[in-house]
């Protein structure tokens, strides 16, 4: 098997790469032959465009302010076997492009908004969260990416007042989680720098998300105007 990265790009609109948006996948893939590559491409595209037994594509919960042209997204393959400490592994050995799905109609959230999706590998409830020595050995067994910039289609207001991803979303990800998992050409990892190894999500690891927004500062839009207000 060969470990890799893989580095999902979604541009924006705006051509800056400040706006870009990227997230990355590790995968031990059987060999770096281009069929392989592009069925691991497969998956990922299924992740984000697939609309099988939801109501709505990942890829329609992600806001307008990321590109939809033919082909402006993209998927950089590295191969990272020599560097499984996350040191630079160099040059992609493989880009593949792809095309965003259409966004949902109406407003979108604020740059920054997004929704965590944290990973747990295969064999975490056999290592314990706190060993004695202070450590948290369960951690090198966690990963996830960030999903947004979302589009207001993914909140709803409750009778608190509080805005909370709405359940449809939810349900989205488990269809697509399901979908992604299907894997072809490679299979799914967390990749612990620290222990500098890959481990398999299947079959005994967990996809999870939370109730609350997360805010990546990074993403979010520079002001063009300051006003005073007063006096």
């Amino acid at each position: 098997m060969v470990e890799v990265l893989a580095k999902v790009r979604l541009p924006a609109q705006s051509g800056l790469t400040d706006d870009e948006v990227t997230n990355d996948m590790a995968y031990d893939m059987a060999d770096l032959a281009a069929a392989t590559v592009d069925g691991v491409q497969a998956s990922i595209v299924s992740f984000y465009n697939g609309a099988l037994l939801q109501t709505a594509s990942i890829a329609a919960r992600i806001n307008n302010r990321q590109g939809r042209a033919a082909n402006l997204a993209s998927v950089d393959y590295y191969d990272v076997s020599g560097a499984l400490d996350g040191s630079p592994a160099g040059s992609p050995f493989a880009t593949r492009a792809w095309t965003l799905g259409a966004a949902a109609a109406g407003a979108n959230y604020p740059a920054e908004v997004a929704l965590r999706v944290s990973l747990i590998a295969d064999g975490w409830e056999e290592v314990p969260e706190t060993a004695v020595d202070g450590s948290r050995p369960r951690a090198r067994y966690r990963g996830g990416f960030y999903l947004g910039p979302l589009s207001a289609s993914s909140g709803l207001t409750g009778s608190d007042g509080t805005v909370r991803p709405v359940a449809t979303l939810v349900a989205d990800l488990d269809a697509a989680a399901l979908r992604f998992m299907d894997e072809r050409g490679g299979d799914f990892c967390v990749w612990s720098r620290a222990d500098q190894t890959f481990r398999l999500v299947a079959p005994g690891g967990r996809w999870s998300v939370d109730n609350a927004f997360d805010t990546i500062r990074k993403r979010g839009t520079p002001p063009t105007v300051r006003t005073t207000v007063w006096p």
